[in-house]
Protein backbone atom coordinates (compact mmCIF):
# COMPACT_ATOMS: atom_id res chain seq x y z
CA UNK A 1 0.00 0.00 0.00
CA UNK A 2 1.47 3.11 -1.42
CA UNK A 3 2.05 6.52 1.72
CA UNK A 4 -0.74 8.55 -0.13
CA UNK A 5 -2.96 5.59 0.40
CA UNK A 6 -2.40 4.78 3.53
CA UNK A 7 -2.52 8.15 4.79
CA UNK A 8 -6.26 8.25 2.75
CA UNK A 9 -7.27 5.34 4.47
CA UNK A 10 -6.59 6.02 7.18
CA UNK A 11 -8.08 9.65 7.11
CA UNK A 12 -11.44 7.85 6.34
CA UNK A 13 -11.44 5.31 8.84
CA UNK A 14 -11.09 8.46 11.27
CA UNK A 15 -13.59 10.37 9.73
CA UNK A 16 -15.81 7.30 9.88
CA UNK A 17 -15.86 6.54 13.77
CA UNK A 18 -16.21 10.25 14.57
CA UNK A 19 -19.16 11.09 12.53
CA UNK A 20 -20.69 7.67 14.29
CA UNK A 21 -19.69 8.67 17.61
CA UNK A 22 -21.47 12.16 16.31
CA UNK A 23 -24.46 10.10 15.70
CA UNK A 24 -24.55 8.50 18.66
CA UNK A 25 -24.25 11.95 20.77
CA UNK A 26 -26.99 12.85 19.11
CA UNK A 27 -28.88 9.99 20.31
CA UNK A 28 -27.38 10.04 23.79
CA UNK A 29 -27.52 14.25 24.40
CA UNK A 30 -24.09 13.90 25.25
CA UNK A 31 -21.28 15.36 22.94
CA UNK A 32 -19.11 14.38 25.84
CA UNK A 33 -18.66 11.08 24.47
CA UNK A 34 -16.10 11.95 21.59
CA UNK A 35 -13.65 12.66 24.60
CA UNK A 36 -14.09 8.55 25.41
CA UNK A 37 -13.05 7.55 21.85
CA UNK A 38 -10.21 10.11 22.13
CA UNK A 39 -7.32 7.57 22.48
CA UNK A 40 -8.96 4.16 20.84
CA UNK A 41 -8.78 6.39 17.96
CA UNK A 42 -4.77 6.65 18.49
CA UNK A 43 -4.95 2.74 18.19
CA UNK A 44 -7.45 2.22 15.38
CA UNK A 45 -5.39 4.29 13.12
CA UNK A 46 -2.19 2.65 14.54
CA UNK A 47 -3.08 -1.02 14.00
CA UNK A 48 -4.66 -0.21 10.42
CA UNK A 49 -1.61 0.57 9.66
CA UNK A 50 0.06 -2.09 11.16
CA UNK A 51 -1.84 -4.85 9.40
CA UNK A 52 -1.97 -2.82 5.58
CA UNK A 53 1.79 -2.38 6.09
CA UNK A 54 2.85 -5.28 5.75
CA UNK A 55 6.49 -5.23 6.72
CA UNK A 56 6.18 -5.13 10.57
CA UNK A 57 9.87 -4.95 12.26
CA UNK A 58 10.34 -5.24 16.35
CA UNK A 59 10.26 -1.58 16.56
CA UNK A 60 7.03 -1.44 14.91
CA UNK A 61 5.42 -3.95 16.95
CA UNK A 62 6.68 -2.14 20.12
CA UNK A 63 5.11 1.25 18.85
CA UNK A 64 2.02 -0.46 18.22
CA UNK A 65 2.03 -2.39 21.81
CA UNK A 66 2.65 0.78 23.24
CA UNK A 67 0.06 3.21 21.59
CA UNK A 68 -2.95 0.53 22.66
CA UNK A 69 -1.49 0.26 26.11
CA UNK A 70 -1.72 4.34 26.19
CA UNK A 71 -5.13 4.36 24.34
CA UNK A 72 -6.81 1.58 27.02
CA UNK A 73 -5.32 3.52 29.64
CA UNK A 74 -7.04 6.93 28.59
CA UNK A 75 -10.29 5.82 27.34
CA UNK A 76 -10.80 3.84 30.23
CA UNK A 77 -9.71 6.64 32.77
CA UNK A 78 -11.98 9.24 30.40
CA UNK A 79 -14.96 7.02 30.68
CA UNK A 80 -14.79 5.97 33.91
CA UNK A 81 -14.56 10.27 34.68
CA UNK A 82 -17.48 10.44 32.29
CA UNK A 83 -19.89 7.75 34.31
CA UNK A 84 -19.26 9.07 37.60
CA UNK A 85 -21.07 12.37 36.52
CA UNK A 86 -24.28 12.47 34.98
CA UNK A 87 -23.91 15.53 32.71
CA UNK A 88 -22.58 16.35 29.66
CA UNK A 89 -19.20 18.20 30.18
CA UNK A 90 -19.19 21.62 30.73
CA UNK A 91 -17.72 22.79 27.77
CA UNK A 92 -20.46 21.01 25.47
CA UNK A 93 -22.86 21.63 27.56
CA UNK A 94 -22.12 25.67 27.29
CA UNK A 95 -21.54 25.20 23.63
CA UNK A 96 -24.80 24.08 23.80
CA UNK A 97 -26.51 26.28 25.05
CA UNK A 98 -25.03 28.60 22.86
CA UNK A 99 -25.82 27.21 19.53
CA UNK A 100 -29.15 26.38 20.22
CA UNK A 101 -31.25 24.28 17.81
CA UNK A 102 -28.33 24.58 15.82
CA UNK A 103 -26.08 22.66 18.39
CA UNK A 104 -26.61 19.42 16.19
CA UNK A 105 -24.61 20.02 12.68
CA UNK A 106 -22.41 22.84 14.57
CA UNK A 107 -21.37 20.12 16.76
CA UNK A 108 -20.19 17.97 13.64
CA UNK A 109 -18.20 20.45 12.70
CA UNK A 110 -16.57 22.56 15.57
CA UNK A 111 -16.16 19.37 18.14
CA UNK A 112 -16.52 16.00 16.16
CA UNK A 113 -14.50 17.11 12.46
CA UNK A 114 -11.91 19.34 14.26
CA UNK A 115 -11.24 16.35 16.44
CA UNK A 116 -10.87 13.79 13.50
CA UNK A 117 -8.63 16.10 11.90
CA UNK A 118 -6.45 16.84 14.85
CA UNK A 119 -6.11 12.73 15.32
CA UNK A 120 -5.40 12.08 11.92
CA UNK A 121 -2.29 14.76 11.65
CA UNK A 122 -1.17 13.83 14.88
Amino acid sequence: MSFITLFSSTFLITLTCFSFFWLLSLLKKDAGIVDIYWGPGFAIITFFAFIVSGNNNILEVIFLLLTISWAIRLGLYISIRHNKTANEDQRYRTMRHKNGEAFWWKSYIKIFLLQAVLMWVI
